[in-house]
């Protein structure tokens, strides 16, 4: 998921809607929510929430991205904080009523610093339940392993798409030959949700819930569908099946 949570959005001058941090916060919660009632039918033996990047939609005080950016914002960056673990604390626990739950965070070009500090909150707040693990590592690019099946999570801003696959099989040498099926998931580029295969990969393009601001309606970035996914993998190599929940399904 990438909420972008702390983007500011304006009806009035976008037609798509207002959105804020408690939007943001809102829409995030309930998609996960949906997912969760959703798939009740189905007890996994593990979960893992993949945080693609730009959960956060600025990277300091100013309301800049990493790079120094600026973007619109809502509210202030101790309430983007603030809310936006909150939100995420609701969602991973909800999960780990479930099944064992995994969190893992890659870092976007919207908060490649909190992202860090988002995880260090993260592994605080879990450090004694056992339900929930908080991935480590402070890598761009993570993989995991399950059974035949190897995932890549990354946010898809850097290196191109195309490198992507060569990455992992680079990356992953130990479990690229076993793998049948083989996944890569980016965020980046949700206005333009999409599946490819390279190389024998599937890199997914995966959407995010957040509204349209000023900037994408300016520069013709409008119309892609808002939506957070799910999928199911079986350990011998294969996708059983996904699931999708849409802030405009009401």
């Amino acid at each position: 998921p990438e909420p972008h949570v702390g983007k500011g959005a304006n009806n009035s001058t976008t037609g798509h809607g207002d959105y804020g941090i408690a939007t943001a916060c809102g829409l995030f919660r309930d998609a996960a929510s949906d997912l969760l009632q959703k798939s009740s039918h189905i007890i996994p033996a593990r979960r893992l929430i993949g945080i693609l990047g730009d959960y956060f939609h600025a990277d300091s005080m100013g309301g800049t991205t990493t790079k120094g950016t600026p973007v619109g914002i809502a509210g202030s960056a101790q309430e983007m904080i603030r809310e936006g673990a909150l939100a995420l604390f609701d969602v991973i626990d909800a999960s780990a009523e479930t099944a064992p739950t995994e969190v893992l965070l890659t870092p976007g070009n919207h908060d490649g610093i909190l992202t860090w500090a988002l995880q260090q909150i993260l592994t605080s707040h879990y450090r004694n339940d056992r339900r929930v693990t908080v991935d480590q590592g402070f890598t761009s690019r993570k993989y995991r392993q399950w059974g035949k099946t190897l995932l890549g999570f990354t946010h898809g801003d850097k290196p191109a798409k195309k490198q992507l696959p060569q990455l992992m099989s680079l990356e992953c040498r130990e479990w690229w030959a076993d793998a049948i099926c083989k996944e890569l998931h980016t965020g980046h580029e949700h206005a333009t949700a999409k599946i490819e295969t390279l190389d024998g990969v599937i890199v997914r393009t995966c959407a995010s819930t957040s509204a349209t601001d000023q900037w994408h309606y300016e520069n013709g970035f409008v119309g892609a569908p808002r939506t957070m996914e799910a999928w199911f993998y079986h350990r011998r190599g294969w996708l059983d099946c996904m699931m999708s929940s849409s802030p405009d399904r009401k």
